[in-house]
């Protein structure tokens, strides 16, 4: 058999399979239907009822913040940041946008310095893997007030998920940094009626993820019974999702809903990475971005259980 011939014997193959699993999707959406239409509805009533309204003021908010901020390198915080994560200082403005304004704009303000060169390909890895953090008013707003209820509750878990991602920042830290030509970075002016377009169209973006995930969540409950595992499950998957999931769930305790929720920010759920991965440019590794979002869940998890020890 000729090398043309066995490779089309493979792609045929290929199809083969291809096509038997779509059938089986199929077969599987039928039949678990009304499954997977409760999830979509569920992350449509979570999507619009209270991410949206909480998000969408904050989109805006992001392109008037980075239009505003000038970073002086040479300063005390930049520095401080460069020696902290091993890393230009000049990405202080990343990770303070994704602290403050959340995903994806930490990793958006990542790229757009690694395509200035201010940072280097390494940088920017290193950078992505703990800039890539729910917004403030997510955490504390849709979260804490509207799923549990409780603004302090809210706030804990924003501080873990902040620490979280200082100490993976630091953990996987470089001695290699490149300093950049500019001592100062000096964002785009702001303009009111894009910044509304953009914001409107990535808060559609983030409520398709969402709806996406929360119809593959509701499929997953018709097998896995367990809200702990569901739970678990669905925090891989998004966020979102998965924060309501565990809030509702009379089987976990109070302390347990609250570790659970704090993995499901740190890690973020593949939604998000999905999004955070289309700003990376084509040569950059995704692997490590993965392993360092992992640990920060842990972390976050870790950070949350002290401090509802300590403060129950």
């Amino acid at each position: 058999m000729t090398v043309k011939a066995s490779f089309k014997q493979k792609n045929s193959y290929f199809s083969t399979i291809l096509s038997l699993f779509c059938l089986s999707l199929a077969a599987i959406m039928i039949f678990l239907g009304e499954k997977i239409k409760e999830g979509i509805i569920s992350g449509l009533s979570f999507s619009f009822m209270t991410l949206i309204p909480t998000l969408f003021p904050f989109f805006i908010l992001s392109d008037l913040w980075t239009s505003c901020f000038t970073v002086k390198e040479n300063g005390l915080f930049c520095r401080l940041f460069e020696w902290l994560f091993g890393v230009n200082g000049c990405a202080i403005t990343a990770f303070l946008s994704g602290l403050v304004c959340g995903f994806p704009i930490g990793v958006k303000a990542a790229s757009e310095l690694y395509h200035a060169n201010k940072i280097s390909k390494d940088e920017f890895e290193h950078l992505c893997g703990f800039v890539n953090n729910p917004s403030v008013a997510f955490i504390i707003s849709g979260v804490g007030v509207g799923i549990f209820g409780n603004i302090s509750l809210g706030i804990m878990l924003y501080i873990s998920v902040v620490l979280s991602s200082i100490a993976v920042g630091i953990l996987f830290r470089s001695r290699k940094t490149v300093r950049a030509n500019s001592t100062h970075i000096l964002r785009q002016s702001f303009d009111l009626v894009n910044s509304i377009k953009a914001a409107g169209l990535t808060s559609i973006a983030v409520a398709s993820y969402i709806i996406f995930f929360s119809g593959i969540i509701g499929m997953c409950s018709s097998f896995v019974h367990n809200e702990a595992i569901l739970s678990l499950f669905s925090s891989i998957l998004e966020v979102g999702s998965a924060t309501k999931l565990i809030g509702s769930a009379a089987g976990l305790s109070p302390f347990l809903r609250l570790i659970f929720s704090a993995f499901a920010l740190g890690f973020s759920g593949l939604s998000v990475h999905l999004q955070a991965l289309s700003f990376f440019p084509v040569n950059a590794s995704k692997g490590k971005y993965f392993l360092m979002k992992l640990l920060q869940g842990m972390i976050s998890a870790l950070f949350m259980a002290v401090q509802a020890l300590i403060f129950p």
